[in-house]
């Protein structure tokens, strides 16, 4: 059951990493003052690495589970 409960925790995770890169990226993208753009810039690129970190904490949590669910079986 550990395994299960860390791929919901992984999945989570990962729904509010996508969300904070989607509106990091709209912010950087919707700005019309260029010193803003630029710090939105970094700050998107920064919730990128993270949100990205969190996919493949996802994946591995999915793969771990589906080894516990066979093991089980």
């Amino acid at each position: 059951m550990m395994a299960h409960e860390k791929y919901l925790q992984a999945m989570d995770d990962h729904h509010w990493a996508r969300a904070a890169y989607s509106a990091a990226y709209g912010k950087y993208r919707t700005d019309p003052v260029p010193e803003n753009r630029e710090k939105n810039r970094i700050e998107a690129r920064r919730c990128e690495a993270a949100y990205k970190e969190a996919k493949a904490a996802h994946r591995k949590a999915y793969m771990d589970k589906l080894v516990e669910d066979a093991q089980r079986a």
